[in-house]
């Protein structure tokens, strides 16, 4: 095992997982479409070989994780049972950037599933009715399409047209087709909807299903082989009705024309504009209630009938899974655009880094500030330096430098990279950053051929690779490495002991010391705090832990400076007695309320006074005592969108000085809030925020529910990889700077940021400004580069590199937004600017930013639309569902508490892209169906919308959205479903004495839902909170809630009257 990370870290369930092995990364060369594990291909140059002694990778050796600490307990009911996971499963090591897990996170034993099919080594099939779909390549014939309403679409370009006018092409835009007045009169607008597709062919086929097209037609992405054709749909070759001699594409309405160079029209299947001597129907004007059905109290579903406006055919994700994809960066020597976030892709590094670590709102650069700023698009690149990899990826590869270090740039100190030009021969290097020669070592000169390359540039990871990580001399640190040291402070007090919370967390930490990364370096300490705080003495030689109290909650101190922590693997027998003898200890507490705050400066001050380390805390309650004490703040009326949420500023300052000394002091504060009431998340998560720890947050704690959760979690926060006292740095070529950035964090000074220990699970915004205007045709650079220690005391470099095209098109602009980062950015910004703003205005803020787009849009590549069609480009085809969804997050809603609205607030900031949209659009799928499903089916059944008229009175369906998952249950379910999947005929027999639960049961149904819970976890790389709802439960609003789609008092307008909204907006702005 390479050093720096943890010993058999998990390669399938990151959380709670099991022992693994390390596994050989995926082959070189692999083109897109080429099934995976076939004969590699050459790409962008001949196969990388490995010189002798130049490169190695991070993880050298197969290592066994072994399982160990205290017996596993007997599975929880409705959890998976426990076992022995089978070795053999693959490991990275973080040179090889921790693979994407494959398997669902559990507890420690979690039950492995067999996988499904692999996409590279079978074809997948569709069931019966359901094909997928085939995305028409650049360049080919395009087939006759028609638009519901018997219109035709705009003549298409042909390619040489096109390229003339829009040298990288032009995206085809949607047209959602509103038949309306003039913007200025208010009344008597209609909607109607027309036509809705990009500009013919196969990709105007799906895309009017209003669903986000796979990958197909991207650089370095193969599409899908085979078709998804709707009901209705031409078949290719066939002319749509109309006019003898139209062409497909041809405008709907009378006199509207294409503007010369610009993408053509069309409108939206299910919408037509209004009848000749017909009134038009009034637009509907939120929150006015319209009738829904299986409906919350509150709650009602989108009015199509209205509006006109099919709901079926508005823009929404895809709702079939796709088969894994081979993405290649770079495709013809230009940067490929990434396919969705979420999206099964395996990444090939072709000399820029892949998407999982960083990714940008803009994948083709406008040329100046001026043109960025008609965009009305944001430069921001989200970047996740240790992002987990999947197993197939090219790893992430280990250069040694020896003792010269790495070579660098001697001007502005970038790192060397593939888009360094070799000058003199071989002997010089040219910065792609700021154009300065620095003079090479002589052992690093090596000869150019005529085209200018090094004839070793495909032996060198460095010149040839976007991500790699590179050893460095003892000039890039100020002290010896930090030992891995973990320190439990552990609630005692009354409120902790009743609810169980102090009996889980001793558990699972005496289960997690295995699993401790770092070897014989680890460290430990235990402390414990109700009224006071409780320090324990585990020096080697003594026969039983001491205890040392520190009466005094006011004026706080350590009562072992320098000398709290010991080495595990001596004090191992002495830890795991004091964790077995706590709950023991302090069974009979009386104590109400803690010296919470106390005890966490405390800690602070115990681990300063060594080298650092991380400390995990358990807190059960509002500190009320001693030092920090917080008051309650979790009083009077929910607020209202005119109210300002000054209950998400932190209360005082001292959190804030808190969390600054011990970032300073490399410690790294993990949070988990076992929580029966307000414990003040917006001020705790200070601490996590500003020494980039982690919060994890339990309202309504429950032992029986939430143990299995809470284990896995703090597993996977004490053992995913993890950079200690890291320092980041981005540089910009010229041109570009980095205007700030927005995440959680220590700013060092103007340019570093600090992390006192970085995970995998972290990630944070760059927002770039133009300093200059760019070079027209060429690529702009960005360069990340993280030093950091390992657990196993070495001190490297990780480096990604990421070239950007630039293009003096709008329109080019446009085809490359990336919607997963720029949705990531605007949450990142909104929540961030939350505390003490109105809800009403951050809404407004968030609808603002998306109409301002696609106004751009409008005015600048589609002016010649008719003033009734909102236009939508493709890559941002799906923007207004996902603002809409952004606006009715938990931490704009009026009827949130404060703890779960700053929980979400804090879990924005440090959101990876790929997790950030699914939290806020979840997945829904139907369970009682899952036995009619074919054997040859993809894991996941189809996704439905998230409204509730999807939901059947006699059916069962599952939301989850990355952390938190909701079985929810009809009234009119049969006895026969509810007692194949829940042991009862009818949940209104459970025992009212016990949680409503998921069992284990030995029935195909129950054994379907768990398989596919499985699959979930394994793709969202968390356990999830299972909660079982039913109609009339106290959680069914909060599930409710969650289905964005649909009007409520709460949250505002349905995704029909939203889209209503955005059109009238822009109109106004165009009038």
């Amino acid at each position: 095992m390479q050093p720096g990370w943890p010993p058999g870290a998990p390669a399938a369930y990151p959380p709670g997982a099991f022992a693994a092995q390390q596994g050989a990364p995926g082959p070189q060369g692999v083109q897109p479409g080429q099934p995976y594990g076939a004969a590699p291909k050459s790409a962008n140059g001949p196969p990388t070989p490995r010189p002798p002694g130049g490169v190695a990778p991070l993880a050298g050796q197969m290592q066994q994780m072994k399982l160990g600490g205290a017996p596993m307990p007997a599975p929880q009911p409705g959890m998976p049972p426990m076992g022995v996971r089978p070795a053999g499963l693959p490991v990275a090591a973080p040179g090889h950037g921790m693979p994407r897990p494959a398997g669902p996170p559990g507890t420690n034993g979690f039950a492995a599933r067999p996988a499904a099919p692999s996409a590279f080594q079978q074809q997948q099939q569709r069931p019966a009715g359901m094909q997928q779909p085939s995305m028409q390549q650049p360049g080919t014939q395009q087939p006759l399409a028609s638009t519901a309403s018997g219109g035709f679409s705009t003549p298409r370009k042909s390619q040489q047209q096109q390229q003339q006018q829009e040298p990288y092409g032009t995206p085809p835009p949607f047209a959602l087709q509103v038949a309306s007045p003039s913007p200025t009169k208010r009344a008597g607008m209609a909607t109607a909807v027309g036509g809705m597709q990009p500009a013919g062919g196969q990709l105007g086929q799906q895309a009017m299903q209003g669903f986000r097209p796979p990958m197909g037609g991207m650089p370095g992405m193969q599409p899908p082989q085979q078709q998804f054709q709707q009901p209705g749909m031409q078949p290719p070759g066939m002319q749509p009705p109309g006019f003898p001699g139209m062409m497909p594409g041809q405008p709907t309405m009378p006199g509207m024309q294409p503007m010369p160079g610009q993408p053509p029209m069309s409108g939206m299947p299910g919408m037509q504009p209004p009848m000749p001597g017909m009134p038009r129907p009034p637009m509907p004007t939120p929150p006015m209630p319209t009738p829904g059905a299986m409906m919350a109290p509150g709650v009602q579903a989108a009015p199509a009938a209205s509006t006109k406006i099919d709901p079926s055919q508005i823009p929404r994700p895809l709702p079939y899974a796709i088969p894994t994809q081979v993405f290649e960066t770079r495709r013809e020597n230009t940067h490929a655009i990434p396919p969705a976030a979420d999206a099964p892709i395996v990444v090939r590094d072709r000399g820029s880094c892949g998407p999982r670590f960083m990714r940008s709102t803009l994948n083709m650069l406008p040329q100046s500030n001026d043109l960025l700023k008609s965009s009305a698009l944001p430069l921001v690149t989200i970047i996740s330096p240790l992002a987990l990899q999947d197993t197939g990826d090219d790893p992430v590869e280990l250069v040694e430098w020896g003792p010269a270090g790495p070579v660098r740039c001697s001007a502005c100190k970038a790192y060397v990279n593939p888009y360094m030009r070799f000058v003199d021969g071989g002997r010089s290097m040219q910065c792609c950053f700021c154009n300065g020669t620095t003079e090479l070592p002589a052992d690093y000169v090596c000869h150019t051929g005529p085209d200018g390359e090094r004839r070793d540039k495909y032996e060198r990871p460095e010149l040839c690779k976007g991500s790699v990580e590179m050893t460095v001399t003892p000039a890039y640190q100020v002290r010896p490495p930090m030992r891995p040291t973990h320190f439990f402070l552990v609630d005692v007090s009354q409120p902790a002991v009743s609810t169980g919370a102090t009996a889980a967390a001793c558990s699972s930490i005496a289960r997690i010391l295995d699993d401790l990364p770092g070897g014989d370096r680890t460290q430990i300490c235990v402390a414990t705090f109700d009224s006071t705080i409780h320090f324990y003495s585990m020096r080697p030689g003594q026969s039983q832990p001491h205890m040392l109290v520190v009466p005094d909650v006011t004026d706080v101190y350590c009562p072992l400076p320098g000398n709290v922590v010991v080495p595990l693997r001596e004090a191992r027998p002495l830890v795991e007695a004091l964790l077995d003898s706590i709950p023991r200890m302090f069974a009979g507490s009386q104590v109400a309320e803690s010296c919470g705050g106390a005890a966490l400066r405390s800690a602070v001050e115990a681990l300063s006074g060594g080298e650092g380390g991380r400390l995990h805390a358990f807190l059960c309650g509002l500190p009320r005592r001693g030092a920090l004490h917080l008051r309650l703040r979790d009083v009077g009326r929910p607020p209202t969108d005119r109210d300002t949420l000054d209950s998400l500023l932190p209360e005082n300052k001292e959190y804030a000085a808190l969390a600054a000394a011990a970032a300073t002091a490399q410690v790294s504060i993990d949070l988990f809030l076992l929580a029966q009431g307000y414990v003040d998340v917006a001020t705790l998560g200070v601490l996590c925020s500003a020494t980039a720890g982690s919060l994890y947050h339990w309202p309504a704690w429950s032992p029986q529910l939430d143990a299995d959760e809470f284990f896995n979690d703090l597993r996977w926060a004490a053992m995913r990889p993890q950079a200690l006292e890291a320092v980041g740095r981005l540089r910009c070529s010229k041109g570009l700077a980095v205007e700030k950035y927005i995440g959680s964090f220590h700013r060092v000074n103007d340019t570093d940021l600090s992390f006192p220990a970085l995970s995998s699970d972290h990630a944070f915004a760059a927002k770039l400004m133009y300093e200059e205007k760019l070079s027209e045709r060429g690529e702009a650079y960005l360069q990340f580069a993280l030093l950091y220690s390992t657990v196993d005391g070495q001190r490297r470099v990780r480096v990604h590199t990421l070239a950007l095209p630039i293009t003096p098109s709008l329109g080019t602009t446009f085809r490359g937004a990336d919607l997963d980062a720029y949705m990531s950015y605007v949450s990142r910004k909104v929540a961030s600017q939350v505390p003490g703003h109105a809800l009403g205005a951050c809404k407004e803020a968030i609808t603002k930013a998306a109409a301002d787009a696609l106004l751009a849009y409008r005015t600048h590549c589609a002016a010649a639309s008719s003033s009734g069609q909102l236009i939508l480009p493709e890559a941002l085809k799906l923007l207004p569902l996902y603002t809409l969804a952004l606006t009715k997050a938990p931490v704009f809603r009026c009827d949130c508490r404060p703890d779960v609205r700053a929980a979400q607030m804090w879990r924005l900031l440090a959101l990876p892209a790929h997790r950030a949209v699914p939290l806020l659009y979840a997945r829904m799928v139907s369970l009682h169906t899952l036995l009619e499903r074919p054997a040859n089916a993809m894991p996941l059944p189809d996704k439905l919308w998230l409204s509730a008229e999807k939901l059947e009175p006699d059916g069962v369906f599952l939301l989850e959205n990355g952390y938190e998952a909701f079985i929810w249950v009809g009234k009119a379910v049969p006895p026969a479903t509810a007692t194949a999947l829940f042991g009862v005929p009818s949940l209104d027999a459970w025992d009212p004495q016990q949680p409503l639960m998921l069992p284990t049961l030995n029935t195909p149904l129950n054994s379907k839902v768990r398989d596919l819970l499985d699959e979930v976890r394994r793709q969202r790389t968390a356990f999830l909170r299972l909660r079982v709802v039913r109609r009339g439960d106290t959680m069914e609003q909060t599930f409710y809630s969650a289905l964005v789609e649909d009007r409520s008092p709460q949250s505002g307008m349905s995704y029909v009257e939203f889209l209503c909204f955005l059109h009238r907006q822009i109109q106004n702005k165009l009038a």
